[in-house]
């Protein structure tokens, strides 16, 4: 049937010529991996006062590649999960950040990683340097090495925006098994893979 002409077309281009090829380009070692949430989107995204913000949901937590929170996140944007009817989803592709508030959100994700190697206590006051002023200053305390960490981190964005769709893909497939969901994951999936397409070409 047609679901599974989209499974099998979305399995057999994943093949091992397509993970050398990332695996290549991003060039990212073993011991560059870090602990990331892996299911970064606003749903998860808790707050619990005026200026205070925390993750919840860390099932997913374990090591992946440097930014591949943010790129997850953006693709997260993109996706309308209140639908009210099949495929109980939306799907808006001029939602995902780009441009200067992809940027904003590489140097929020730099500075919050950098400073809270050395002080724990930063953590606090994550939600006070999102206004431009206070930003610009904590990133030209230390901008040689941060620029060149925003070039690494938006390098890598494409493919961490490719390696999110994939790793939710194909859960989307193993889920679908499931006769008791409503959810359209076959759907769900399918359209993450085409938007793997488009990004591969851009």
């Amino acid at each position: 049937d047609e679901e599974n002409l989209k499974i099998d077309e979305m399995l057999k281009f994943f093949n091992k010529q397509f993970f050398d090829k990332i695996k290549s380009e991003m060039n990212v070692a073993d011991e560059d991996l870090i602990i990331s949430h892996n299911d970064l989107l606003n749903g998860n995204i808790m707050r619990m006062g005026l200026d205070n913000f925390t993750l919840i949901d860390y099932e997913y937590m374990g090591f992946n590649f440097p930014g591949f929170d943010i790129a997850n996140y953006c693709n997260e944007c993109m996706y309308d999960y209140t639908f009210p009817s099949t495929p109980y989803f939306n799907m808006h592709k001029e939602k995902r950040p780009t441009g200067d508030d992809l940027v904003k959100l590489y140097k929020l994700y730099i500075i919050f990683f950098e400073k809270c190697k050395n002080d724990v206590e930063f953590k606090s006051s994550i939600s006070s340097f999102s206004d431009d002023e206070t930003l610009d200053k904590l990133w030209n305390e230390n901008l040689e090495k941060y620029e060149k960490l925003l070039q690494k981190y938006m390098k890598l964005h494409k493919y961490n925006l490719i390696v999110s769709h994939l790793y939710w893909l194909l859960w989307g497939i193993v889920v679908s098994k499931n006769p008791k969901i409503t959810f359209d994951y076959i759907e769900f999936s399918w359209q993450r893979y085409q938007d793997i397409l488009e990004v591969l070409e851009e």
